[in-house]
């Protein structure tokens, strides 16, 4: 499972937002190094993990953890792209780095 956001400022954004609730806090220079690597990563383990589920949070919060792609193996059951909706901008900046017009 992996939950996307659409930039690196969303991220930092979350983690002032737990700080100020009491939650443990993040560097946010490590943020921005690791937010393009986290993507690499994911991309790369999409194709060896035995399944994946892949959410959006960069929107509003009734819209929130919206799935957006569906995977067994190398078999994309799901992809929000070829659904036939019209698909966000926020969330296709994210997903076509994670996974590239549905690879």
């Amino acid at each position: 499972m992996f939950v996307g956001l659409a930039n690196v400022s969303l991220s930092v954004g979350r983690v002032f937002s737990r700080t100020l609730e009491g939650g443990h806090n993040v560097n946010f220079q490590k943020l921005h190094q690791r937010f393009p690597r986290t993507q690499k990563a994911i991309n790369a383990a999409l194709n060896i993990a035995d399944a994946a589920i892949l959410f959006d949070n960069s929107r509003s919060q009734n819209l929130a953890f919206t799935p957006v792609q569906i995977r067994q193996k190398q078999k994309i059951a799901y992809d929000i792209r070829t659904d036939g909706s019209r698909v966000s901008k926020v969330i296709t900046t994210w997903l076509n780095i994670v996974s590239p017009t549905g690879q």
